[in-house]
């Protein structure tokens, strides 16, 4: 159903708020697709960032680089038709 990649966002550090866009690749032709934060494999640094149903991916809290210079996430995304993947990044 969709395309999945690897995904790298990179902000400064000590950024009080950024804001990313998660998107879904699906060959259903206008498709609409709702995302969530999901429990899983990859879903270490979940509670830092929160997302809404648009895909807009954003940090609920100061991320400090000398407390982790990386952060895993898992997302799911589904569409109208209840098809769904999940992924980490």
């Amino acid at each position: 159903m969709f395309v999945q990649s690897n995904l790298t966002f990179t902000t400064a550090e000590n950024n009080a708020s950024a804001t990313f866009s998660v998107s879904a690749t699906d060959p259903d032709a206008n498709s609409t697709h709702v995302f969530a934060l999901v429990e899983g494999n990859g879903s270490t640094h979940n509670h830092f960032f929160s997302i809404d149903a648009n895909g807009t991916l954003t940090t609920a809290t100061v991320l400090d680089y000398e407390a982790n210079a990386t952060y895993a996430l898992r997302a799911e995304a589904h569409d109208e038709f209840g098809e769904k993947v999940a992924g980490s990044f």
